[in-house]
């Protein structure tokens, strides 16, 4: 290997006008080969270095990968939500056979008000059991399976309310503050044992096939309980979910859905949420956008419909 010879008047560091080429912050070889201070190379690499060179200091090489993606302009302005594309995923195939619809939290203590102690809005509740009722007409008439997950809180033995375990939600019982924006809530008298508040919806059932699961404690409508036994007992492998709160029970059930590999749909009608419309909507963009699809009852209804056209003797 050689180094570059200096030029008389160029200075100590000037490299050969015939080895390289000089451009105001890198040399770029005009010729690579055996007698230049490069390792020979018989695929031209082209090589940056600097422009002032140490005696025998060799350059960088910087090879640019030929399928690399250009990096984004960084003067431009990232995409807001509003802007970026939505998701096109059109509506799954629903074989009744393998689908369950999911009631989660459908019960008196959100939706009865005059009893409720975690109430959703009054026009908000008669919507939600109007809309759901009409659900699970189509799903019963269509063969699909019908689940209702059923919060229960306990007394436990020292006198505490079994809710009052989890810290967050006796932290905020205790600061007096409420959930349901603009009314009072009572989180250590909601749904306990034994009282009207852990009742289902009588406009929802149960009725004759139904599920009834009534030992969820907390968001997940799997912890603890045996749902996940239930549906594989059904041969489930989509869930239709619908219910409180669009931003934590249902929404931590469609993730659950998701991660043990179950088609996650939730019904835009049938859900709703406590905690009031904007986290009622958050929670909608969560699922559609990485978890699941979110479908307008008239949809559903309409996947059912081509399934039992392709299938007449599926339902």
């Amino acid at each position: 290997m050689t180094t570059p010879a200096s030029r008389p008047g160029s200075g100590a560091h000037a490299l050969q006008d015939d080895v390289f080429q000089r451009t105001e912050t890198v040399a770029v070889p005009l010729r690579i080969g055996r007698n230049s201070w490069e390792p020979h190379r018989n695929d031209r690499d082209w090589f940056t270095v600097p422009q002032r060179l140490a005696p025998m200091e060799a350059p960088a090489l910087i090879r640019p990968r030929p399928d690399s993606p250009r990096l984004p302009d960084e003067a431009a302005p990232s995409a807001t939500p509003e802007t970026r594309p939505k998701s096109a995923l059109a509506a799954p195939r629903i074989d009744p056979r393998r689908t369950a619809v999911l009631t989660v939290e459908c019960h008196r203590g959100h939706l009865d008000l005059a009893v409720a102690t975690l109430p959703l809005p009054p026009q908000a509740a008669a919507s939600l059991v109007s809309c759901t009722a009409q659900l699970l007409r189509l799903a019963r008439r269509s063969g699909m399976g019908v689940v209702h997950v059923v919060g229960s809180n306990r007394i436990l033995p020292r006198g505490q309310p079994e809710v009052l375990s989890n810290p967050f939600w006796a932290a905020v019982e205790e600061a007096h503050l409420s959930l349901v924006p603009d009314r009072e809530t009572w989180i250590s008298r909601h749904n306990l044992t034994g009282t009207v508040q852990n009742q289902l919806m009588p406009e929802l059932g149960p009725e004759p096939g139904d599920v009834v699961i009534d030992r969820k404690r907390r968001l997940s409508p799997f912890r603890d309980t045996d749902l996940e036994l239930t549906l594989a007992e059904m041969g489930v492998d989509t869930l239709v979910i619908s219910g409180l709160s669009t931003n934590a029970d249902v929404l931590c059930c469609a993730m659950e859905a998701f991660n043990r590999d179950l088609r996650a749909i939730v019904i835009r009608e049938c859900v709703h949420s406590i905690y009031g419309e904007e986290l009622h909507q958050a929670g909608l963009r969560i699922v559609e956008r990485c978890l699941g699809w979110v479908l307008s009852l008239d949809e559903l209804t309409a996947a059912v419909e081509a399934s039992r056209g392709a299938n007449p003797t599926e339902i």
